[in-house]
């Protein structure tokens, strides 16, 4: 499924300017925590059933909210510094088209 959400990426971002990429890339961590959660509680429901509570829920998401924010700002953080460093290396033009 991983597969078809990065296809669906790669279609939505082509032909879209650099702006636009960089504000969907900042704005991604943020766009993944419903994500996150979701999957959080379908695993907590099929490992402990409805025995799970939602003060249980909401100590998980509390706990692992700061994880995904965590690394994927710093994955933001890598690929615009990669981005930076290339185009001040020269190897990329700053006027190509994002994708």
């Amino acid at each position: 499924m991983l597969d078809y959400l990065v296809g669906l990426l790669l279609l939505w971002a082509r032909g879209k300017s650099e702006v636009q990429f960089r504000r969907s890339l900042v704005l991604s961590p943020l766009l993944m925590l419903p994500i996150v959660w979701v999957l959080i509680e379908i695993v907590s429901l099929l490992r402990f059933g409805l025995a799970s509570t939602l003060s249980e829920l909401g100590e998980v998401i509390v706990f692992y909210t700061p994880f995904v924010l965590g690394f994927g700002y710093a994955y933001v953080c890598i690929v615009l510094g990669s981005v930076w460093a290339l185009r001040w290396a020269g190897w990329l033009d700053s006027s190509a088209p994002a994708i």
